[in-house]
């Protein structure tokens, strides 16, 4: 595992494990991460055994991380996508699977319920653009 810090936060994070995809050729033989020159890792992962790490999810975010991959027994396996929206959810709710072209393809849209959000920044690729409302 690596330790991640930034001044500006005022806080690090030790992920239990961090996985460069996009910049693994940088990162290669590196020994320590230097937020203000590296990429930050695609992946992280969080086992809680006996410690939450809900409240590192934030600071993942901050430094630009996509990808939280965490643990929590009994809860069980849970994915956290950080990339475009800038909010981490403490939960996730699974809804229903659109399958908008059965004939054509076998690609399909799952429909997930965010719960427990928290706002943070959203890292939008050019072009793109997100519309965020609240459900009741």
């Amino acid at each position: 595992s690596m330790t991640m810090r930034r001044e500006d936060l005022e806080r690090g994070v030790e992920p239990d494990g961090s996985f460069f995809i996009a910049g693994a050729e940088k990162m290669r033989r590196k020994r320590e991460f230097n937020p203000l020159t590296d990429p930050p890792p695609d992946l992280v992962t969080e086992v809680d055994i006996t410690s939450g790490s809900l409240d590192k999810f934030s600071i993942y975010q901050a430094f630009g991380v996509a990808e939280i991959w965490h643990y929590a027994d009994p809860d069980g396996f849970s994915l956290f996508g950080l990339e475009e929206t800038g909010y981490v959810a403490s939960e996730y709710a699974y809804a229903f699977t659109l399958h908008p072209t059965v004939a054509y393809s076998d690609e399909f849209i799952e429909i997930w319920f965010a719960r427990g959000l928290t706002a943070g920044t959203a890292r939008l690729d050019e072009g793109e653009f997100l519309e965020v409302f609240t459900a009741t």
